[in-house]
């Protein structure tokens, strides 16, 4: 595939459209063949042929209800394992109305949206949820 094609707007013009698929031999070539900058300003190109130079952005805003946890999973340095629930001081469970008070704190941000997380507690009830 000639590198020089990957900046023509014209022969991306059906992809971007939809019209088009890349096929599976083509993708290769990109990642394997252009180098890594090379990449980067291809998926900067084919986005600003999408969406023009407008960018857009959410303000999330993370309101973890608890973070005793039964899981372990081996990238979480979140957690508190639940069996020791009663064993130590570091893990916590919000009531309904911290949780409620977070999401009034998450208005004062003005977050676009609120992600209400935590662990696996298995001393919470269904109707906590």
């Amino acid at each position: 595939m000639d590198e020089g094609m990957f900046y023509d707007a014209d022969y991306w013009h059906d992809y971007i459209a939809g019209e088009n698929n890349i096929s599976r031999k083509d993708a290769a070539e990109i990642m394997q063949d252009l180098p890594f900058h090379e990449r980067l300003r291809l998926a900067d190109s084919l986005a600003s042929l999408q969406a023009g130079n407008t960018v857009g952005y959410a303000v999330s805003y993370n309101i973890n209800y608890s973070n005793y946890c039964a899981a372990s999973c081996p990238i979480c340095a979140f957690y508190v394992p639940a069996k020791l629930r009663d064993r130590t001081g570091g893990g916590y469970e919000l009531s309904e109305a911290d949780v409620r008070r977070e999401a009034r704190k998450a208005r004062e941000f003005h977050a676009t949206e609120i992600h209400v997380v935590g662990g696996f507690n298995p001393y919470l009830p269904m109707e906590y949820y």
